[in-house]
């Protein structure tokens, strides 16, 4: 295990929450679930971790919407937004840049759970499918806004 001391010492001066701080110590570590397993931590502190460590991936890359949603869906964003936003916050004290800010988390995570099922549909693989599809449309439109945005801004400057 090498522990991320340096980045932990400048999290804890600003974050108090333990599952964060574990999560910025063993950060950058290839074998996260052998050394959660050796120290014993409690589950939320494991999928804290993983989840930091897949944001921290997703922030090397361009955004672009499908990634995205499977970023949302590996991780579990819909039914535990909570601890999405813990390890985005740990992935964040960790990292020098992240694509999206937590207030931009939040949009997204409003924008992918308002999105509706069809119940006239009965079978489930294409509900899934026609949600996947609708969310994958929703997220792809939030990019051009924020590509556009980000663009009015640097003409700005």
């Amino acid at each position: 295990m090498n522990p991320n001391l340096r980045n932990l010492s400048q999290a804890s001066s600003i974050e108090d929450d333990i599952s964060i701080l574990w999560s910025v110590l063993i950060s950058g570590n290839t074998n996260l679930d052998e050394i959660n397993l050796a120290f014993g931590v409690p589950k939320e502190f494991t999928e804290i971790s993983a989840i930091s460590e897949k944001i921290n991936t997703f922030n090397k890359e361009e955004l672009k919407a499908e990634p995205l949603l499977k970023l949302l869906l590996s991780c579990d964003l819909i039914r535990k937004p909570e601890r999405f936003l813990k390890a985005q916050r740990a992935s964040s004290l960790v990292s020098t840049y992240s694509l999206l800010n937590e207030n931009q988390w939040k949009e997204i995570f409003a924008l992918v759970t308002k999105i509706e099922i069809d119940k006239s549909e009965n079978n489930g693989k294409i509900i899934a499918k026609k949600l996947y599809e609708d969310r994958l449309v929703a997220l792809e439109n939030y990019i051009k806004v924020y590509e556009r945005k980000i663009h009015f801004l640097n003409r700005r400057s």
